[in-house]
């Protein structure tokens, strides 16, 4: 920004802040110290940031952020890349999951192959059925013998 931008800048900046400082005190008055002061923390920004200067990168910023949510919201292949990005996630978290299966699974044959017994009821198990139910029915028949229940 030139001086003369910065000039005009200055009753706008110290405006916003006044005017958030008196409502802070409204604030402090009707919910407390903690909810004013928050307030009084956020009616400050304005002139520290004409104060350090920043203006000049926060103003532009905030024009072209604007511009660019308006552009992509009517933007088909704005659409198509968040799709691409939500499924990126998706799979991501799956991976993740399925990561853990695997870390689970192993962990629990380490403790088969200790007790022999229960390596040969894992492995009868494992050729019945798939592995992802084999996870959940041995988890079910520890729990029932726990119990006491067979």
């Amino acid at each position: 920004m030139d001086n003369y931008g910065e000039v005009l800048w200055l009753p706008v900046c110290a405006g916003l802040t006044g005017i958030g400082v008196l409502l802070s005190i409204l604030v402090w008055r009707r919910r407390g110290a903690a909810s004013g002061l928050r307030l009084i923390s956020w009616s400050l920004l304005p002139i520290g940031l004409y104060l350090m200067g920043l203006l000049s990168i926060v103003v532009p910023f905030g024009v072209d952020l604007i511009s660019w949510v308006t552009r992509a919201a009517f933007s088909l292949t704005a659409w198509i890349g968040v799709a691409v990005i939500g499924l990126a996630v998706v799979l991501w978290v799956i991976s993740g999951v399925m990561l853990g299966r695997r870390r689970v699974a192993a962990g629990e044959d380490g403790k088969a192959v200790e007790s022999g017994e229960a390596a040969d009821t894992k492995q009868v198990a494992a050729s019945d059925q798939p592995a992802e139910e084999d996870e959940g029915i041995g988890d079910i028949e520890e729990i029932l013998r726990r119990r006491g229940i067979e």
